[in-house]
Parts: structure tokens; sequence; C-alpha cells
């Protein structure tokens, strides 16, 4: 008799926890679709079923430290990327535009080409530092809110 007892004990004691866990399961779902930022397509985010523009959205990467720190960086390597494509678009048009010494066009092509890569290295970066910013404030925003309501 007393095993069954400790048995039926032991019974409702795992389902009251898988309960509690259900509970606690279906709360951060809840925290999630309320708060966590998603890219949505090239030029917009979506947040709890709301579509948000950028400039909606990069003012919250600056609430946490983590966050604020990459979205900097974020922001220092796409300016960066930005400028160099400048004189890499420069020297390729000044290469169609120079017929008179092919050495020259080359040579011309050839900067292009090298500030064109660089452009493009610093804009690879500018990309993982915003994806990272993201990650971050996605999770400190799960974490503050858990946290809050606990």
């Amino acid at each position: 008799m007393k095993a069954l007892h400790n048995l039926l004990l032991i019974v409702f004691l795992v389902f009251i926890g898988s309960l509690s866990a259900l509970c606690q399961t279906d709360r951060i779902k809840e925290i999630y679709t309320e708060n966590v930022i998603s890219v949505y397509d090239f030029r917009h985010f979506i947040r709890n079923d709301q579509i948000l523009k950028p400039k909606e959205v990069f003012p919250l990467f600056n609430n946490f430290e983590d966050s604020a720190f990459e979205f900097r960086e974020f922001r220092k390597n796409r300016t960066t990327g930005k400028i160099l494509m400048l004189p890499a678009l420069g020297f390729i048009a000044a290469m169609f535009v120079t017929n008179e010494d092919p050495s020259l066009a080359l040579g011309f092509g050839a900067a292009g080409v090298a500030f064109s890569i660089t452009s493009g290295v610093f804009s690879r970066k500018a990309t993982k530092h915003f994806y990272r910013s993201l990650y971050l404030y996605n999770r400190d925003i799960m974490v503050q809110q858990y946290n809050s309501t606990n």
C-alpha cells in the first residue's frame, strides 16, 4: 500500500512539474513573439507581426551595451565600405574612358578592382556586426522581459 502511495505521489509531482514547465514555455513564447526582432526583407524588420523600418529598429540597439557596441562597429564598417566604393567606381569609369593608353586603362581597372574588393570586405564585416547586434539585442530583451515577469 505504501509503495502504491509513493508511486502515485511521484506521478503527481511529475505531472505538476511538467505542467509548470509547459506554462513557463508558453510565457517564453509570448515574450519572444512580442519582443524579438527578425529581418523581414532587405530593408524591413518584423516584430509582433508588425513591419518596422530601419529608422524604428536601429535606435533600439543602443538600449543594451553589447548590442550598442556591435551596432557602432556595423556603422563604422558600413561607412568605410561605402567610402571605398566611390574611388572604385571612379577608377572603373576612368578605365572605360581612357582609350589612348591601354596600360593606363589597365592600371585604372586594377585600382578599381582593388578598391571594390576592399569595399566588399568592409561591407561583409558590417553585415556580420549587424547580425551580431541583432542577436545580442534579442538575447538581452528576452532576458530583461523574462526577469521582469518573475
